[in-house]
């Protein structure tokens, strides 16, 4: 599922494991995740607010968020997320990390933060196999 900013605090990748786990029986460290293009620390700029929602909901998060100035810091979202798949129990080598940021590829993918609201969509897909 996507998760931006706000999905990441809230977790998403972690729920999906659970719910996995809940739904097909699946053993967290058999999942295979991969990671697609988002936005990256290159490029993510967030302020305060967001600051502050990321370490009330991930204090881990903190030593992956770097201060630019007084009002912004920035953080990767694709690395945030990976660290809560391995938190849920999927080992790191099971984890697809894409390190390509859609900001700055906008010829090649739909950023947000690059086209506004004049942007397309992509999308995901997710196997489950029957052992």
């Amino acid at each position: 599922g996507h998760a931006g900013w706000r999905g990441t605090v809230k977790q998403l990748a972690v729920k999906m494991v659970q719910a996995m786990t809940a739904a097909y029986g699946s053993k967290p460290a058999d999942l295979l995740a991969a990671i697609g293009p988002a936005i990256d620390g290159c490029c993510f700029l967030i302020r305060e607010d967001v600051y502050g929602s990321f370490l009330s909901a991930l204090p881990f998060s903190k030593s992956m968020i770097h201060q630019v100035n007084q009002q912004q810091w920035r953080l990767s979202l694709p690395d945030i997320n990976q660290q809560l798949l391995m938190q849920a129990g999927i080992v790191k080598s099971n984890i697809i990390l894409s390190k390509t940021c859609t900001c700055c590829h906008p010829s090649m993918l739909f950023s947000h933060r690059a086209h506004g609201q004049q942007r397309g969509t992509m999308a995901a897909l997710i196997q489950l196999k029957h052992a």
